[in-house]
């Protein structure tokens, strides 16, 4: 009995400790490092509101020029350089991400969070759902 009980203990330390810190919950994306959350119109206009952060548009220039955010950074994820670029972004200061309709933002937010962003926001739909509430 001894025996199973040390076996039980360490399969179960074993198990726990192979666990790791992502889950997924409400459209939010939790890792130790980085937190992507990806917000409604509403909420990303707090946010840009409340200043609570970076405001980067990642549509093409063609894209920007129809119409944008105001306030809006244009970095092109599509542009090969666009890794190079965030660079110059504080990476402890939260980012809002927007594109066209939410798919290259989203892109763009998981390039933040691999290259060390801390906190990063996604706008649903994007600057078509933006444009449809204003």
């Amino acid at each position: 009995m001894k025996n199973f009980t040390i076996i039980f203990l360490m399969t179960l330390g074993t198990f726990m400790s192979s666990c790791t810190n992502t889950q997924t919950e409400n459209n939010t994306e939790i890792t130790t490092a980085t937190v992507i959350h990806s917000v409604n119109v509403a909420e990303f206009e707090k946010l840009i509101n409340e200043k609570s952060g970076i405001l980067l548009d990642v549509r093409t220039p063609g894209e920007n020029a129809a119409g944008k955010i105001q306030g809006s950074q244009l970095m092109n994820v599509s542009d090969s350089n666009f890794a190079k670029n965030i660079d110059s972004l504080d990476k402890n200061t939260p980012v809002l991400v927007y594109c066209k309709s939410g798919r290259r933002s989203m892109s763009a937010a998981k390039i933040l969070k691999s290259n060390g962003f801390t906190t990063v926001y996604n706008l649903n739909g994007g600057y078509n759902a933006w444009r449809a509430s204003h």
